[in-house]
């Protein structure tokens, strides 16, 4: 980050201009100052340590000139180096001020990183979440296209043997037809059949009549001769008798072909069904 960047830079600048005051005040001045010292400290110090000087330049036996001249400057050294001290606490205290200022934006600049780091921390949980979900719904639509591929492979088995049934069912309704058709002709047979029966039937009773009649003539003729009259009975009894058969086998006939026509049908219908 910039911000941070020029935080740091400040920090250097300021710890190495602390360093470089500090070893002017070695230089200068013997005794170790406190950092913290303010401009009255530093005044009562340099007046207390003038008046020490003084009091030993009395004591050594120094003429009055060299005295006054050497107090002159012990007093230009002390006004010089409380000058220093004045400049270095300013320069100090800016310097303390300039630190918490950088303090003050070291925090700053860490509480927005820690606010950056939170939020890129919440972004990166969302975009994961995002993935996920994406993942999940991309893992449903790979499922459903299988099972809708497995769905038209079934539907496609159904519509062939839904064909081949329409086939079977074709050649069946056509089978049907056939049998039907085969059927119709067995009823019309069979109808003329029982209409040939009712005429048979006729004919007998027409016959039967007639056979009753010559009995009665018979009965009554006195001259009549019994031979003849018994060999008319047994011929018209013979024919009467194969007649009724003939009309015996065309009925059973008829009979067998309409079974066999009913059974066609219920088989096409029964395959019908299935």
């Amino acid at each position: 980050m910039p911000l941070k960047t020029n935080n740091v830079s400040k920090m250097r600048d300021s710890k190495e201009r602390i360093k470089n005051t500090k070893n002017k005040r070695k230089d200068k001045a013997s005794d170790k100052e406190d950092k913290s010292l303010d401009s009255s400290d530093t005044d009562e110090n340099a007046k207390k340590r003038r008046a020490d000087l003084l009091e030993e330049a009395k004591r050594n036996s120094i003429p009055y000139k060299k005295q006054k001249k050497d107090g002159q400057a012990i007093t230009g050294m002390f006004r010089d180096e409380t000058e220093d001290k004045k400049r270095l606490v300013k320069e100090n205290n800016e310097l303390q001020a300039t630190v918490q200022k950088n303090i003050a934006a070291m925090k700053k600049a860490s509480s927005e990183n820690k606010e950056l780091e939170d939020d890129n921390l919440k972004k990166s949980r969302i975009i994961q979440q995002f993935k996920d979900e994406l993942q999940q719904q991309e893992d449903i639509i790979s499922n459903k296209k299988a099972k809708n591929m497995e769905t038209q492979a079934k539907l496609q088995d159904i519509r062939l043997k839904y064909d081949n049934n329409m086939i079977a069912l074709g050649d069946a309704t056509s089978k049907q037809e056939d049998t039907e058709a085969e059927l119709k002709n067995t009823v019309s047979k069979l109808e003329k059949s029982r209409s040939s029966e009712q005429n048979l039937q006729l004919q007998v009773v027409n016959l039967q009549q007639r056979v009753r009649g010559w009995e009665a003539a018979a009965g009554q003729a006195n001259y009549a001769n019994p031979a003849t009259t018994s060999m008319l009975i047994h011929r018209i009894a013979t024919q009467m008798e194969d007649g009724f058969n003939r009309v015996v086998n065309a009925m059973a006939e008829l009979e067998k072909k309409g079974q066999n026509g009913f059974g066609a049908i219920k088989k096409e219908m029964s395959k019908k069904d299935n």
